[in-house]
């Protein structure tokens, strides 16, 4: 799963319970991906002793303040809102350019 999918799916949550909350396996996706999005300040987690006291578990996670300013910032609508401004600015200053290119060249007698 994505960094984007992970955090949208856990934004208006208060925190989640992981369904496998082993911190050791490698092979624990869900657990894998919290720890690597902590290490980008996007999501924060709380670690438990389990009753014998010889095992760590994941026992909660939400997203930050970061992580949510992430979502926003790779929405698809925003990410289209992006890609569309730019674009707009350089019709514009096409189209400018080419309007002031033909009246000077009307002006110059070039009709």
């Amino acid at each position: 799963m994505d960094n984007y999918n992970f955090l949208k799916a856990i934004y208006d949550k208060d925190s989640v319970i992981p369904e496998n909350n082993n911190l050791y396996s490698k092979d624990n996706i869900e657990v894998q991906t919290v720890l690597k999005l902590n290490e980008q300040g996007l999501v924060d987690y709380h670690v438990g002793l389990n009753s014998n006291a010889n095992d760590y578990y994941m026992a909660e996670y939400w997203i930050t303040d970061k992580g949510k300013e992430y979502v926003d910032k790779h929405s698809p609508t925003q990410l289209a809102k992006d890609k569309l401004e730019p674009s707009l600015s350089q019709i514009i200053v096409g189209v400018l350019i080419t309007v002031i290119g033909s009246i000077i060249l009307y002006y110059l007698g070039f009709k």
